[in-house]
């Protein structure tokens, strides 16, 4: 990562930079190979070797011609590019080993543009010239805009001339245009440590390890203060499907069955806030949004309470909605009243209804019309609830409302995905919209539909999305990351 990045002298600040010279053109592999060989770091000039490095891709431009593109970390620690278009004819041979990967893509003047400058930034930054980094950036975002890392790297130098305001600026710009640049988050962290904002740098570092699944809180070398406090136990409940625990950490409050985390929120001043810590609760926000809940009077029932992370998180957002609760298990409903006791705001405000009961016999003896019902069942180990998935059940569904929401979490396979789909749709309710949440999914199309967090799939096309700002009338920075995550996700809405 880039906060790690060795550097290998300190040039006068004056210093030029470096820009990198357009791709090599060459007729055939020999010539390929001896280009390659004669290529060079840019930070210390020692003589690369490409062809041994295992990073390298060939993909097809416009003219049908093979595009090589090669990364290769130097022995200084500077990652080199190198760039080739070997300029073959279709029906010759090519040596097979040079070939790792070929895709279809079509390769244009501005990718060339915003890569030189990545890597002009890159070097003014290993150079440590970073005032001039931060000049030559600026012009940079000028001419090209919307680049995640110009900001990044934009951030990092402000960062090492201990510019701490600024930098944090620039990584919030980076995050405002990738919200998964787990760099971002980590560097925020530390720097708002040195600030002695602690709690602010234990909910950066937090988001970071979600960046980062193989890592854990204990596994970041103590870059947080003595206050953090890492899954504290509040309170144990065997319940009806498992036993119940309400944790706390140094920044969130979760309520978790068999271990399986059924909803969060971050804390305020050692408190659960109204601003939910998972993902997924930005797909449930999307019912709201359609009905323009926050002017217009909307009825909604949700099967599944948890912690009551989406139920709270729709309440604090849309003033003129109303929700009716399921929840099979009582002991989950007082543990949730007690730990995040916002749930009984609203319920002496007349806008909440919990109600204890199966999911499936309530639907089939309610008389209420709802305007959307959504589905927030987990039964834990990948697997989406069977009785939910019976034609009957989803058909008595679709006569009480006219939008239908299902939160998915991962799936053991994109064949359960596709089947769940198709039994919505035997019970006429065809799936057409699809929120993805979380981190970033999988390149591959038969891989990302399983890649995410939760997926949350809608019976209609969201309406009423642009003009919808989540917890608009605060800026705190809880409710400023939500609001990247929320239009984070609605970017990369899909469509079935």
């Amino acid at each position: 990562m880039l906060h790690q990045l060795p550097f290998v002298d300190k040039s006068p600040i004056d210093e030029p930079g470096y820009t990198r010279v357009n791709a090599y053109l060459v007729n055939d592999e020999e010539s390929l190979h001896q280009y390659a060989q004669q290529h060079v770091c840019p930070c210390c000039q020692h003589r690369l070797s490409f062809m041994k490095s295992n990073q390298l891709a060939i993909v097809k431009d416009n003219q049908g011609r093979l595009v090589i593109s090669i990364l290769d970390k130097c022995y200084c620690g500077f990652m080199v590019p190198f760039h080739a278009i070997l300029n073959i004819l279709d029906d010759q041979s090519y040596d097979a080993h040079i070939l790792i990967s070929q895709h279809e893509v079509v390769t244009d003047a501005e990718n060339d543009r915003v890569e030189a400058a990545l890597l002009e930034s890159r070097y003014l930054l290993h150079k440590r010239l970073y005032h001039s980094a931060i000049y030559r950036i600026d012009q940079l975002i000028n001419s090209l805009q919307s680049i995640a890392l110009l900001a990044f790297y934009r951030g990092y130098a402000f960062d090492q001339l201990e510019l701490y305001e600024s930098a944090l600026k620039s990584y919030d710009d980076c995050l405002d245009l990738d919200a998964e640049c787990k760099e971002a988050w980590h560097n925020k962290a530390l720097i708002l440590k040195k600030l002695k904002r602690i709690k602010e740098a234990n909910f950066h570092l937090v988001k970071y390890c979600k960046l980062c699944p193989v890592k854990t809180l204990n596994e970041i070398d103590g870059e947080m203060h003595d206050e953090k406090q890492l899954c504290k136990p509040l309170y144990a409940k065997k319940g009806k499907f498992g036993k119940i625990t309400i944790v706390q950490t140094s920044c969130m409050r979760y309520l978790a069955i068999n271990n399986e985390v059924e909803g969060s929120f971050w804390l305020t001043d050692e408190e659960a806030s109204d601003v939910p810590a998972g993902d997924y609760v930005a797909g449930l926000l999307l019912a709201g949004c359609h009905f323009n809940a926050q002017f217009q009077q909307t009825k909604g029932l949700i099967l599944g309470l948890g912690a009551g992370a989406g139920v709270i998180a729709l309440l604090a957002n849309f003033p003129k909605l109303h929700l009716d609760v399921v929840e099979i298990d009582f002991d989950v409903i007082m543990l949730a009243c007690c730990y995040f006791p916002l749930l009984n705001e609203y319920i002496k405000s007349g806008r909440l209804s919990l109600i204890c009961d199966d999911g499936l016999d309530y639907v089939t003896k309610t008389q209420q019309h709802y305007d959307f019902v959504l589905l927030d069942i987990y039964q834990g180990d990948h697997q989406f609830a069977k009785k939910l998935r019976e034609v009957k059940f989803l058909c008595r569904i679709n006569e009480l409302t006219r939008l239908v929401g299902v939160n998915l979490l991962p799936l053991d396979s994109i064949h359960s995905y596709e089947r769940i789909t198709e039994d919505f749709k035997s019970a006429g309710i065809q799936l057409k919209q699809c929120y993805p949440t979380g981190n970033r999914g999988d390149d591959n199309d038969n891989l990302k539909k399983m890649s995410y967090q939760n997926r949350i799939l809608y019976s209609e096309n969201i309406d009423n999305i642009t003009g919808f700002i989540p917890y608009a009338t605060r800026n705190g920075y809880l409710e400023h990351a939500f609001r990247r995550d929320f239009s984070n996700m609605v970017n990369r809405c899909e469509y079935f």
